[in-house]
């Protein structure tokens, strides 16, 4: 997946925080605070995505792990 899964921890977050510089430079104090916000919303959806996967995961492994067992 891009490149996720070949940076490490640090760098991720070093990377972040440039990103956060470089996109702030020139924008009002306003204008921040609504991309912050919305930055927000889309990380808050993309992690309900992704907890409302593995709970459907785990319900098929235990769908499947009742049967094996009948």
């Amino acid at each position: 997946m891009l490149f996720f899964d070949d940076i490490e921890p640090e760098q991720l977050t070093l990377f972040a925080s440039f990103l956060a510089v470089a996109i702030s430079e020139g924008r009002t104090a306003g204008e921040l605070n609504i991309l912050g916000e919305f930055l927000s919303t889309l990380g808050d959806s993309v992690s309900l995505i992704a907890a409302q996967k593995e709970f459907l995961i785990s319900i098929q492994e235990e769908k499947n792990n009742t049967n094996d067992k009948e």
